[in-house]
């Protein structure tokens, strides 16, 4: 255990830590601090993602038709009357005959309004008025939603030849059970995959900086030669590998831990108890089971560890056959291309019918199998490997 302890103090050395430091800081600046600046930003996404988070804290995960009606109303009525009293405070409106918010839309409507007309309505869409029309708009964006789900997305798909058993099947439980009540804003959602894919590729990058030097090191000085010569020396190899593994897991407990408690101010975690087939979650059709949004990030966390133990066993087996850090790094920029590919294809909308790997293959819980796959071939190789050291000549 002291072996696989002075193993781990060797991958977590001050030099090699520091510049998983500051290569963690520089891709959080480019990549992730994306998610957290901008996510609520614009007209009218500000406007829904606020919606859902109210909705949510006030009827609960799901929205019935009644407390729907009511809110859509309630929130109609005042901001209507906030339209008003823009309308009668600006002369702008005046001038082109609007009077009130009836007036207004009639004028919004038209294909060809004159210059002072558009400029009127420029007013109510503008921060000047807080942006009042663009807050009506995303109310009535949500009716559209709520109410078009069952037809144009249930419906037609279970009326459809086309839709493949499978689906066919999940789509008339979604419709039994009205899952699409489920309260989940797209744009909240969105986001946290985004956040999720990067925080992968980090994790795995990181990952490849801290463990790959370990073997290439002792290789590059000749160490090697000196454990071939006893038996506890070859078994050190395998000690390594326990080593290259409990790091990769502490480097993903890390991430998680740190930039997972980062994305709370985004506020998302609002929606954990909601279900991720909803009427608002436009961007996919549905998900293959009743999937909440915290039953999302748990799913996501334990396929992050498989992927990137399964990528450091597979650093491990590359560090064998380099002989030093130049060769290992000219033979991981491919391989964590391959593995930021693989990331993004799991991570992406993972268990709904829109993933790339479902589409592709056809196969549901393509995800899990992907990702097992990696850490079974990064184990398999890595054994081979400890096999064949066990018999090899110190002259090979």
């Amino acid at each position: 255990m002291s072996v696989i302890f002075n193993e781990i103090k060797k991958i977590w050395n001050i030099r090699i830590l520091l510049v998983a430091i500051i290569i963690s800081i520089l891709f959080f600046s480019l990549f992730l601090m994306w998610d957290i600046t901008y996510f609520k930003n614009g007209h009218s996404k500000i406007e829904e993602i606020e919606y859902a988070m109210e909705m949510t804290k006030r009827y609960g995960t799901k929205v019935t038709d009644e407390e729907f009606s009511d809110f859509i109303n309630e929130r109609k009525k005042t901001f209507i009357s906030e339209a008003e009293g823009y309308i009668n405070t600006f002369p702008i409106f005046s001038e082109v005959g609007i009077y009130n918010f009836e007036d207004f839309e009639k004028v919004y409507s038209k294909s060809e309004p004159n210059e002072r007309e558009s400029e009127a309505v420029w007013t109510l869409l503008g921060e000047e008025t807080d942006f009042i029309r663009l807050k009506i708009q995303a109310l009535d964006s949500f009716e559209d939603r709520y109410y078009g789900y069952p037809e144009y997305t249930l419906d037609k798909a279970l009326n459809s030849e086309d839709t493949p058993k499978t689906e066919f099947i999940r789509l008339q439980q979604i419709k039994e059970k009205e899952e699409y009540r489920n309260i989940m804003d797209v744009y909240s959602f969105e986001n946290t995959v985004s956040y999720s894919i990067y925080l992968a590729i980090l994790t795995i990058l990181i990952t490849l900086v801290l463990v790959s030097p370990l073997i290439v090191n002792d290789r590059s000085s000749n160490v090697h030669l000196l454990q071939y010569s006893s038996k506890n020396g070859r078994r050190i190899l395998f000690q390594q590998l326990i080593s290259i593994i409990i790091s990769a897991f502490m480097v993903t407990t890390l991430s998680i831990l740190i930039f997972g408690a980062i994305y709370t101010i985004n506020d998302t975690f609002v929606f954990w108890n909601n279900g991720l087939t909803s009427f608002l979650n436009v961007v996919v059709d549905f998900f293959w089971f009743d999937l909440t949004y915290g039953q999302y990030i748990l799913f996501y966390i334990l396929l992050l560890y498989i992927l990137n133990i399964g990528s450091a066993a597979i650093a491990f087996m590359i560090s064998r056959f380099s002989q030093n850090l130049i060769a290992l790094i000219m033979k991981l920029i491919p391989i964590f291309g391959v593995l930021c590919f693989i990331g993004f294809l799991i991570f992406d909308k993972t268990f709904s019918n829109v993933n790339i790997l479902y589409r592709f293959t056809g196969i549901k819980w393509m995800e899990p199998i992907v990702c097992l796959s990696v850490l079974l071939i990064g184990l398999v190789s890595s054994i081979y490997i400890l096999h064949r050291e066990k018999r090899m000549n110190v002259l090979d």
